[in-house]
């Protein structure tokens, strides 16, 4: 997931300057994706460290350190689902938006 997300965010520069409009704006939706998949995957770090570091007691079940994982698993078929989506559109020549991304990028 990391790889892909980190993959999708270079893209879009390089698409950017082809000049394409409707592979620029693809790739821009799928580099707000993958920024989306990385501050999701930091955010849940972050959480699981604080948890356990300030609740030890908190790794003898599964919830609440669990959450996470579960959301991890949830992203995971979630990017499936839109990497699926954004790949039939952009072979149709359409343009994917993707509206559960974040916007990071704005278009020019």
């Amino acid at each position: 997931m990391l790889i892909a997300a980190i993959a999708m965010i270079c893209a879009y520069p390089s698409t950017r300057r082809k000049g394409v409009a409707v592979a620029t704006e693809n790739a821009r939706y799928a580099a707000n994706w993958g920024l989306t998949i990385l501050v999701f995957f930091v955010a849940s770090a972050a959480y699981m460290v604080g948890l356990f570091s300030l609740f030890p007691e908190a790794k003898n079940g599964f919830l609440p350190g669990g959450w996470p994982i579960v959301g991890f698993v949830l992203l995971c078929v979630l990017h499936l689902v839109v990497t699926i989506m954004g790949t039939l559109a952009a072979r149709r020549g359409d343009v994917f938006r993707n509206a559960l991304g974040i916007s990071f990028l704005r278009r020019r």
